[in-house]
């Protein structure tokens, strides 16, 4: 199958209405899910996996944001019965329905997982020129840096890029919380990530220059496209190592390919000497508590998996997530693997899938086997946005059908959020 090639980036998309001012009534339901869709039904960027340009400009249009945003997501595995599948789709499901964001693509870097997501009709983005370069046998910490570095040179500027792990939850709108952002918060900034700060010392117990340490976590970034943004992804994408996480490669960068700053007068003092100026936002009010810190890091404080449990054992976490203005995610970090994230994932309410363990069903394409998928059963109780029950539910194109979404879970979360509190104003961190 072969591979995108490189073109010139895309024109610049006709001007849209203002996201932040767009509201964010949403006028989704169940069945704008592609896995929900009839078995008959094709999108319109069928094909256009091997055509990055061309599903990016398709992708963008249906973006409500001024000069359009577009969310991607980086995945080396979707099988069926893998920890992956449930994972990947109740982050999409989350992204879709309460993030409300019809504008993404999902870079596959292996062809399995290429196959997988076009057998549940998703925006797929063929990105298996990269698949040689996974480290160690796996490619998460890296290949997102590279498929984004490949998407920003294809999107035209001040577009902006939602780069996101699928261990995220979207709570709320992203468009109008990404124009408050740039448009109000921080007008200056190139880009946003989220803060996280870690710090390691080396073998010999010192701060050396093999210490560990990184000054944020590029499983959410906000990248408002331009030459600054495209030189910082280049050089990071350079710095790949096989012995090296990629946060701690992008932290390597700063003060040469970007620098983090607090003000518009620092912003645009980097902007000058061609650096991307980067602001950090919120935390912690989107992280999952741990239930061990990896390496001494204050965003992983140490408490049990028993969430309501008080005191130094337990977590102190507001659950009412719309009462939190600032939180337009929950990321969970500071767990490794995907089963663990999943079962934190549930103790915080934030599973919006129907997981009962079943056989995977399969209409000719592959899967089968797996704990996720269903065989029958696939009616939708109460609905979404007028969404009903549908026979069809969870079996798009071919392969195993993907997981039904739980409405009642996500009710039962208090979301979505009422008309008043549904805009995420994420928070300008030094």
């Amino acid at each position: 199958m072969r591979v995108p090639s490189a073109r010139a980036r895309i024109p610049s998309a006709t001007p849209r209405r203002s996201a932040s001012e767009a509201g964010a009534a949403s006028d989704l339901s169940l069945h704008d899910l592609p896995w929900y869709r009839p078995p008959e039904w094709q999108p319109k960027y069928s094909g256009l996996h091997n055509d990055l340009p061309a599903l990016v400009h398709h992708q963008l249009a249906a973006s409500s944001a001024p000069s359009g945003l577009l969310a991607l997501v980086t995945i080396s595995r979707l099988e069926p019965g893998s920890d992956t599948w449930p994972l990947f789709f109740n982050f999409l499901a989350a992204l879709l329905l309460l993030g409300q964001q019809r504008s993404y693509v999902v870079a596959c870097v292996s062809e399995a997982a290429l196959q997988s997501c076009l057998g549940q009709r998703l925006p797929c983005a063929n990105m298996t020129q990269h698949e040689h370069r996974r480290f160690n046998g796996t490619s998460a910490p890296w290949v997102k840096v590279f498929s984004a570095a490949d998407v920003l040179g294809v999107m035209p500027d001040n577009a902006t890029l939602l780069v996101t792990d699928y261990d995220v939850i979207y709570l709320k709108p992203v468009e109008p919380a990404a124009a408050r952002f740039f448009e109000t918060t921080a007008p200056h900034a190139d880009a946003t990530a989220m803060t996280e700060e870690v710090l390691a010392f080396d073998t010999e117990g010192k701060l050396g220059p093999t210490a560990l340490f990184w000054i944020m976590n590029t499983g959410v970034m906000l990248l408002r496209n331009g030459p600054r943004v495209r030189r910082m992804y280049e050089l990071w994408a350079r710095a790949a190592s096989y012995d090296m996480h990629d946060q701690a490669g992008l932290s390597r960068l700063h003060l040469s390919a970007f620098a983090l700053c607090s003000t518009d007068f620092m912003c645009r003092v980097h902007a000058m000497n061609n650096m991307a100026a980067v602001v950090r936002h919120n935390w912690p009010d989107y992280y999952t508590p741990a239930q061990t810190p990896l390496v001494p890091a204050p965003q992983c404080a140490p408490c049990t998996v028993h969430l309501d449990e008080p005191g130094p054992n337990g977590c102190d976490y507001v659950r009412t997530h719309c009462s939190v203005q600032a939180r337009l995610y929950v990321h969970a970090i500071c767990f490794v693997g995907d089963r663990l994230k999943i079962h934190v994932l549930r103790l915080m309410g934030l599973w919006f899938l129907a997981s009962t363990p079943r056989a995977a069903h399969s209409t000719g394409g592959g899967g089968g086997g797996g704990s996720w998928g269903a065989a029958g059963g696939w009616g939708v109780a109460g609905g979404w946005g007028g969404g009903g029950a549908a026979s069809h539910v969870g079996r798009g194109g071919a392969g195993a059908a993907a997981p039904r979404v739980n409405v009642a879970a996500i009710e039962a979360a208090g979301l979505p959020c009422p008309p008043g509190e549904n805009l995420a104003v994420l928070r300008h961190e030094p």
